[in-house]
């Protein structure tokens, strides 16, 4: 009977651990940032807000909201400014430092 009650607790605890969504291996919201330092994006958009979600156990995706200079400027306002164009992109994390300011909008890679 004691191994049947132990057998069983293995089952669940196992089945438990299987169906649960753990983040993903040594990735987190702080990876994001990491790798948003990296990126050519980071000199021409304002400090993000990061939110990690993983994908496997070893994947995860970063959505990154952000306000990007587009190029233009706000000729109604003195001093002139440049105009910024919201963001909200999500990409897998090994991404991240490849995202590009392509006139305001961000993309990976290039324009």
């Amino acid at each position: 009977m004691f191994n049947r009650i132990a057998i069983l607790s293995g089952i669940v605890l196992v089945s438990t651990l299987l169906l649960a969504s753990p983040p993903a291996l040594g990735q987190s919201a702080s990876d994001c940032s990491d790798a948003w330092d990296d990126s050519a994006a980071s000199n021409t958009c304002d400090q993000p807000t990061f939110s990690y979600t993983s994908v496997t156990l070893t994947t995860g995706n970063c959505t990154i909201e952000t306000n990007c200079l587009t190029g233009e400027w706000d000729l109604s306002s003195y001093p002139l400014v440049q105009e910024k164009q919201a963001n909200s992109i999500t990409v897998p994390t090994a991404s991240v430092e490849h995202l590009e300011n392509c006139s305001g909008t961000l993309k990976i890679w290039s324009c």
